[in-house]
């Protein structure tokens, strides 16, 4: 690079140095966003005078003029989802149990204009196609869901998406429909048409499809329990995040000494697994043990997974931990993670190995410490946000769906992919040998925040090689209209130490339906 270009490898280690000190070490709850402000309420006091206790004025009536009509959707069949009169009588199961089926189609459609131009040197089969060149595009995605719901608990749910093939695709080889506008040895239409379903699974708790075995509801029945092709999350993304062919129980309701919940999950799954480079390797299992509790003020997350493999890639244990609570005035989630080959790689023919010798980025030996915090601004319900990560060696999910991107995701907008086209993050999200922090602002714009804009700074270091640092900064807005629309403007520019300049900017139209 050249001597006028500002090197910002001094200035990102002074303030990872300052972030990361002052951020303890630990984990999060799974699926859970930072916890929200919660007002303390004063202590009760005993009053020997009736009419010295404040009693809270009735509230007003409710104006039906000022509520929104129910928004339908797309198809619905039997009682009206969310609606008003008459339920239907359903029927009685042999086992006691009452079923109301109740049919309804509802999705997402998605469609952007976007670009995206990553300095990085690019590996893999376009490697040349993408090489510090530009990728500009219009993509779409179309998510459709059909919900048979038989009753409170139990369901039977069947998802599609027929525009784009990215569920079973390799990493940046997935196909959406739109038009490729660069680079030139890319451009031109794409077709693209899948009916493979993505997600088709049902589930239900034991406890009330056999009512008789518990009339009286005292005995440990409360069992929930899904099987089929379903989305796993777990420790938010970072540890596991694909869509798999599993079966899982849970028994829920426990109660520990000292706790106010506990429950104990158990996996197990046996096809369409992607390992942590986002690729099946056609691995056919997984095994998974999970455990979470709520014990005074934090909620602890432990996560236990074992996915098998074959000579090319080994398979690989995997942990998670961690405590979501709320300290003082901070919103804080810390997370301690770890992935461990069970054997010699060679990554396979499309995994890339890694260069310090932690295994492959389809399974490597690692760990990764991460925490987020959150502060609300008083008086309104903007948030101030620090989250900053340090990944030790080479830490690798569990199991990866290829639109998913790399596990950093979770750290901000700047190191999240955009799931939809060929936008990738403004930072790096391979958390190898590497430390960084995502500094943030979300603005709420109006008392219904149906507008809000975002403004975020981030930053990553090499900590094997210290010229490997970026430094970016990035905004994006979102904008609600009507009942089913959103629409989301952003962009990020990037410095890349010793590799030059990458910069981004997409606009995209959201409809629910």
């Amino acid at each position: 690079m050249s001597d006028s270009i500002v090197r910002p490898r001094r200035l990102l280690w002074g303030a990872l140095g300052i972030l990361l000190l002052g951020c303890p070490l630990a984990g999060a709850q799974d699926g859970a966003d930072p916890m929200p402000a919660t007002p303390v309420l004063p202590a009760t006091t005993q009053a020997t005078d009736r009419s010295a206790i404040e009693r809270p004025e009735a509230a007003p009536p409710l104006n039906p003029s000022v509520v929104p009509p129910r928004p339908p959707p797309l198809i619905e069949l039997g009682d009206k989802f969310f609606g008003t009169g008459a339920l239907q009588r359903g029927f009685t199961l042999p086992t006691g149990a009452v079923w109301t089926p109740n049919f309804t189609v509802f999705g997402t459609y998605r469609s952007a204009v976007q670009a995206f131009h990553d300095p990085l040197t690019e590996s893999g089969p376009l490697a040349a196609d993408f090489k510090d060149k530009t990728r500009s595009e219009w993509a779409n995605r179309l998510d459709v869901f059909g919900n048979l719901q038989l009753s409170g608990t139990e369901r039977l749910l069947v998802g599609l998406r027929p525009l784009d093939d990215a569920t079973f695709a390799k990493p940046a080889q997935a196909k959406y429909f739109g038009y490729q506008f660069s680079p030139d040895t890319t451009d031109g239409w794409v077709y693209k048409f899948k009916a493979e379903p993505t997600t088709l699974f049902f589930e239900g708790d034991i406890g009330q499809i056999f009512p008789r075995l518990d009339p009286m509801g005292t005995s440990p029945w409360d069992i929930g329990f899904s099987v089929g092709r379903q989305p796993l999350l777990y420790q938010d993304g970072l540890l596991l995040d694909d869509d798999i062919d599993a079966v899982g129980i849970t028994r829920n309701t426990i109660l520990p000494r000292g706790a106010s919940n506990a429950q104990i999950t158990a996996l197990y799954g046996w096809g369409q697994i992607n390992r942590g480079d986002g690729i099946n390797h056609d691995d056919h299992l997984l095994l998974g043990l999970v455990f979470n509790a709520d014990f005074r003020p934090t909620t602890w997350n432990l996560d236990l997974f074992y996915v098998g493999g074959d000579s090319a890639v080994s398979g690989g244990a995997y942990a998670g931990l961690s405590a979501t609570q709320r300290i003082g005035v901070l919103n804080t989630t810390f997370r301690l993670l770890g992935s461990k080959a069970l054997g010699r790689t060679s990554g396979g023919p499309a995994s890339e190995v890694s260069q310090f010798g932690n295994g492959s980025s389809a399974v490597g030996n690692g760990a990764l410490l991460f925490s987020e915090m959150s502060y609300t601004v008083p008086y309104r319900n903007d948030l101030v946000y620090l989250d900053t990560y340090w990944g030790i060696d080479r830490f690798t999910s569990a199991a990866r769906g290829p639109d998913r991107g790399g596990a950093l995701g979770r750290v901000g907008i700047l190191f999240a992919e955009q799931p939809i086209g060929r936008f990738g993050s403004a930072l790096s999200s391979d958390p190898e040998r590497s430390a960084g922090f995502a500094l943030g602002y979300q603005a709420f714009l109006d008392a219904d925040r149906r507008r809000q804009l975002i403004f975020e700074l981030g930053g990553r270091i090499g900590t094997a090689n210290p010229s490997a640092g970026a430094l970016a900064t990035g905004a994006q807005y979102q904008q609600a209209f009507g009942q089913h629309t959103v629409l989301e403007v952003g962009g990020f520019v990037a410095l890349n130490e010793s590799e030059g300049l990458g910069y981004g900017a997409r606009v995209e139209v959201r409809y629910e339906f």
